[in-house]
């Protein structure tokens, strides 16, 4: 989305501050109770999922944060007012010991949005891939709670896959199935969420459906 404009550097400083914190920070997640019964759990408590290898892994957590009134009214006068929620995107290991192999977060569709605009300010490495994928026999627009435990059952077709790069907004349809992978270390995005697509980028539901 290279016509949207860039973000303040003061905004970046803030979030890097919060996401490095992120354990003290609770009381500021996003959705708290829908992150609790959905995806996006207390990274405390990773879920598992069975990988490619048929091993059984623990997939990362992706908790989202506020920042703040600043930050929403930057976004209402540059971005567009139409977005449901607002704030950081981190996928950062849990401080136990016991996950620091989790690379990968479960194949899902997000909880509590159907499109975002994502903006990565920081990453462990650069080669992490979103991708996304249609499951057998199902449309590729999901219900808002899907998710899928397994990799392993041959069910899934992959039917698109980016790097996202740093420091630029990547708009992304959440409503079909994917997955954040190769995460060695951490990424930390400034995220717009929408309900609607507000800038028409995407097919309508039905079309999607004709891809079955």
């Amino acid at each position: 989305m290279d016509h949207l404009p860039p973000v303040p550097e003061h905004f970046l400083v803030q979030a890097l501050e919060v996401a490095k914190n992120y354990d003290q920070h609770f009381e500021q997640m996003l959705n708290l109770s829908n992150q609790q019964n959905l995806m996006h759990l207390n990274p405390l408590v990773p879920k598992t999922y069975t990988d490619s290898n048929g091993q059984t892994v623990f997939a990362r957590m992706n908790p989202r944060y506020k920042i703040g009134n600043e930050w929403e009214q930057w976004v209402k006068q540059y971005i567009s007012n139409r977005f449901s929620d607002t704030g950081i995107s981190t996928s950062v290991r849990p401080k136990d010991s016991t996950y620091q192999t989790s690379q990968s977060t479960l194949v899902h569709v997000d909880g509590v949005r159907k499109f975002a605009l994502l903006y990565v300010i920081q990453q462990s490495n650069t080669d992490q891939w979103t991708r996304w994928f249609q499951e057998q026999n199902q449309p590729v627009v999901r219900a808002m709670s899907s998710s899928y435990r397994s990799l392993n059952e041959n069910k899934l077709t992959e039917i698109d896959q980016v790097c996202m790069p740093l420091k630029t907004w990547v708009y992304i349809d959440v409503r079909v199935l994917h997955q954040v992978t190769n995460t060695i270390g951490e990424r930390i995005a400034l995220h717009v969420s929408f309900q609607e697509d507000v800038f028409n980028k995407f097919e309508t539901e039905n079309n999607y459906e004709e891809y079955n």
